[in-house]
């Protein structure tokens, strides 16, 4: 057990729920920053597609998997509520748009609007979320990332 683990009393086992989750988000964020650099370009509507898959991946793996475990669990519902919410907006705005894609300004708008939300988003998630997933779930992390993990083959 680290000492920085030891000393907040939690294994580090318990926090693979939230590193596993946090590297899906510097995933999204490289994502969004290749994606800013191809607005305008041919490569802009792969790009996007792949950011999209990504994104909805990772909010699947969600609202499939952790949150209806963490609301099982008895953690708290506001939350989970919010997340819920927010994940909407973010799916309106990764409605593809070919005419949105091939011309650089209104992509790059677009994308900046994203990447407010998301980094709003993925900030409450990391300070707020995972951390109380790492508590709620210390005794079974390991099993709720097979879940996670089962989830994302069986969708791909």
């Amino acid at each position: 057990m680290s000492a920085l683990a030891h000393k907040e009393g939690r294994s580090v086992s318990s926090q693979v729920l939230s590193s596993f989750l946090v590297a899906q988000h510097r995933e999204v964020d490289d994502l969004l920053t290749l994606m800013a650099a191809s607005c305008g370009t041919p490569a802009a509507a792969d790009l996007f597609n792949h950011l999209r898959r990504a994104l909805e991946h990772h909010i699947a793996l969600e609202e499939k998997v952790l949150f209806p475990a963490f609301e099982q669990r008895g953690g708290p519902s506001g939350p989970i509520a919010v997340m819920r919410r927010e994940h909407a907006v973010i799916r309106e705005l990764l409605v593809p748009q070919a005419s949105l894609l091939s011309d650089g300004a209104p992509c790059r708008a677009r994308l900046a609007q994203l990447e407010a939300i998301m980094s709003q988003h993925n900030a409450k998630e990391e300070q707020v979320l995972y951390p109380m997933s790492d508590q709620l779930f210390a005794d079974c992390a390991e099993d709720l990332l097979a879940a996670m993990t089962e989830s994302a083959a069986i969708a791909n």
